[in-house]
């Protein structure tokens, strides 16, 4: 995956990252996925790479998140905001029972936020 050339910058939509190779494949990433290759965009006829102007390119990204193709990596992507947000609310307090090295109501306390979370 090193190796990869793109044809255009990359383009974010809702937290996810898109990405043109110049092999017509477009790959995906966000903070808590490394790239993904989603589809390979070629000419039905001749099997060659499309390469859309990135206008183009964008619109395609966008109808994606649409109809729902990325439907997995929004939902995970939303499991983890909501993870954040409640280990956020928590902090403290769960860093204050380590300093205490009270393990026990620590371990409590992640389990709280696990079932809170709905992780």
């Amino acid at each position: 995956m090193e190796n990869i050339k793109f044809a255009h910058q990359s383009f974010s939509e809702n937290g996810i990252r898109f990405y043109l190779s110049t092999d017509g494949t477009i790959y995906v990433s966000t903070k808590i996925h490394k790239m993904i290759e989603i589809v390979k965009l070629t000419y039905p006829d001749t099997g060659k790479p499309w390469i859309p102007i990135f206008k183009n390119f964008r619109s395609l990204c966008k109808q994606m998140l649409r109809e729902g193709d990325l439907h997995k990596i929004e939902k995970e992507l939303k499991k983890h905001a909501k993870l954040c947000s409640v280990l956020k609310q928590h902090q403290i307090q769960l860093y204050e029972l380590i300093l205490e090295k009270d393990f026990n109501e620590a371990y409590k306390l992640c389990m709280d936020i696990k079932h809170e979370s709905g992780n």
